[in-house]
């Protein structure tokens, strides 16, 4: 999973940076806080994962974030996030093979050769439908059961990566 993750980095002006190198050279032990003013009303760690299908999802990815969250139970926000573009100005045929809502949702499509060949026999715009469906199960499923949310959107993405690995994912699905 590290391969996927970016770990944020903050600048720091030179004149603030020089002094906690010089605090370092000394040997002086160095602590440095970094208050970002997040509001955090409920207390609870918020997360979100970003990605554009399934597709772009290993099945050992899933698990890992999965069982990552198990131990959190209900005190993290995990939201999923699908990325997507907007390609209004698209030709009408760019819009009707590849995206929904007349170019407003368009996917970006995987680049993994492997990833590819899984899904060379599906259009773009069935993929996007996919997506919006993963959404749709994880804020159907937060509104009705939050306790059991996170459980059942992953398991609907294990049960699909599982159709995809078998190479009976189709339009049908």
């Amino acid at each position: 999973m590290a391969e996927r993750i970016r770990i944020p980095y903050f600048k720091v002006f030179e004149h603030e940076a020089k002094n906690i190198k010089d605090i370092l050279v000394k040997g002086t032990h160095v602590t440095v806080k970094v208050d970002l003013g997040l509001p955090n009303p409920d207390n609870r760690v918020e997360y979100e994962l970003w990605f554009s299908s399934v597709f772009d999802l290993s099945t050992e990815l899933i698990k890992e974030v999965a069982d990552a969250q198990k131990p959190f139970q209900n005190n993290t926000l995990f939201t999923p996030r699908i990325m997507t573009y907007d390609c209004e100005t698209c030709p009408r045929s760019i819009r009707e093979d590849s995206c929904v809502s007349n170019g407003r949702y368009c996917p970006f499509m995987p680049t993994h050769g492997q990833i590819l060949e899984k899904q060379k026999n599906m259009k773009d715009v069935e993929v996007i439908k996919e997506s919006i469906r993963e959404k749709c199960i994880y804020q159907v499923n937060l509104d009705r059961d939050p306790t059991q949310n996170f459980q059942i959107f992953f398991n609907y993405l294990l049960n699909v990566r599982a159709i995809i690995d078998k190479g009976k994912f189709n339009k049908d699905f």
